[in-house]
């Protein structure tokens, strides 16, 4: 599964700072992550990733948690936002 550039930097902009749990879909062509009210919806790539099997270690001493900037007692507005393809426009419009 390889998810665009774009998509990544998005997702890491929902998850930073805080302690939210992100609840993560995988379809045949598409990827959903649900992190607190926002929903977030990308196309994966059509291509092949090197094995990973490879690279991560087989019985690992780490464990990552990761979580985002948002709050239960400051409810956030629902919005809908589009990433662009054309890298001279901002890289989000609502």
């Amino acid at each position: 599964m390889i998810v665009p550039r774009k998509g990544v930097i998005e997702l890491m902009r929902m998850l930073d700072g805080g302690d939210t749990p992100l609840r993560v879909q995988i379809g045949s062509n598409n990827i959903r992550a649900h992190v607190g009210d926002f929903i977030f919806t990308s196309k994966l790539v059509d291509g092949r990733f090197p094995d990973y099997r490879r690279v991560l270690p087989k019985n690992p001493d780490k464990h990552l948690d990761a979580g985002c900037g948002y709050s239960q007692s400051r409810p956030l507005p629902a919005r809908r936002f589009f990433l662009t393809k054309n890298s001279r426009r901002a890289p989000l419009r609502q």
